[in-house]
């Protein structure tokens, strides 16, 4: 029986985006039972990042017009048995991808997500698995947040930029002298225009970052920077599905790619995601939607499977939240996020 309950959390502090401010993350927690045992997952689309079909309203809407079609996509995917190796799981969404398009429009890609990390755990639950360890990097903004990272163990930093260049660059140039050995990851969130990214960006690649995401909307630039800062330009809110992830390698406008499994239609679209990037041999980090708990251990479970254990993933995301009923605090020691696959379907609120 699946069931669904809605949570709205306030946010410490508003987060801005292109569509406004939002001052609570809001979503769905599902409960699946099964013979066996009760699964949990999230959807929790995010106004501004999500697809414009992806909203709380077309969720609520599956969620309440569609219930037996969803209901039917679970009950025959308790009848696969796949391994847990991407290629297997892949071919497993795909044999029951047309029970969810039974209806007319495409599902929401967050209930999608929700749905197939139900599936996940329950394929995982009869499987001997060990869970690799996945490092995190930490959100530090200002000398008292990189101290406090530092402190709890980060080596990897992100830093938003874009907004106060000058006084960005002395935060870098802090963090450099004081912990040289620390990895800088640089957001800019298409902050600069091409004149503005020609006049800072080489102000900040000075500090050597591990990478920058998205330094400016205007694509040729971002096809001039991609050759002359090989390895170091990041595409973030320009990959949301496969299609995305192929069009920013034709255009070679990126060498990382930050992706948000929440925005992805399902966990097919995310493991096919994985093998093209991979073929490719670009790197991949995976990040939160700035959801809960429960999502965010879902990301863990996702990077400990199928990614390279020495990069760090930006999943320490649960302090930009007031309380989280779903806290994963005890799951990370020292930067160290430790998944496990019972932890999903531990508690429910």
């Amino acid at each position: 029986m699946l069931q669904h309950e809605v949570y709205s959390i306030p946010f410490r502090k508003p987060l801005h985006t292109a569509a406004g401010s939002i001052t609570h993350r809001k979503g769905f927690w599902l409960r699946y039972r099964t013979s066996k045992s009760i699964l949990f997952a999230e959807a929790a689309p995010l106004p501004g990042f999500s697809r414009p079909d992806d909203t709380l309203e077309t969720v609520t809407f599956w969620l309440s017009r569609h219930q037996a079609m969803l209901q039917e996509y679970l009950q025959q995917g308790e009848k696969l048995h796949p391994g847990v190796q991407a290629g297997e799981l892949l071919d497993a969404y795909r044999s029951l991808s047309t029970l969810l398009h039974q209806a007319p429009g495409d599902i929401p890609a967050s209930l999608n997500y929700a749905l197939d990390v139900l599936l996940l755990q329950l394929w995982l639950s009869g499987q001997q698995q060990d869970m690799k360890p996945v490092s995190l990097n930490a959100l530090a903004n200002s000398r008292d947040e990189v101290l406090r990272s530092v402190e709890l163990g980060y080596r990897t930093l992100k830093v938003k930029i874009a907004v106060n260049e000058e006084a960005e660059l002395n935060l870098l140039d802090h963090i450099r002298r004081q912990y040289p050995r620390v990895h800088l990851r640089l957001d800019a969130n298409r902050g600069w225009d091409p004149g503005e990214t020609e006049h800072w960006l080489p102000q900040f690649m000075a500090f050597d970052p591990e990478y920058i995401e998205e330094p400016t909307a205007d694509l040729s630039t971002l096809q001039d920077l991609t050759r002359r800062y090989p390895s170091q330009i990041g595409a973030d809110e320009r990959v949301r599905n496969l299609d995305d992830a192929i069009a920013v390698l034709e255009q070679q406008t990126a060498d990382v790619f930050i992706i948000k499994p929440m925005m992805c239609m399902g966990l097919a679209d995310f493991l096919s995601i994985l093998d093209v990037l991979k073929s490719r041999e670009k790197k991949i980090v995976v990040t939160s939607a700035l959801d809960t708990g429960l999502a965010r251990r879902s990301y863990a479970l996702l990077a400990s499977l199928f990614l390279d254990e020495n990069t760090s993933h930006g999943l320490a995301t649960g302090s930009l939240l007031k309380f989280d009923a779903w806290d994963d605090i005890h799951l990370i020691r020292n930067a160290v996020y430790y998944p496990e696959t019972r932890s999903i379907k531990s508690i429910y609120v």
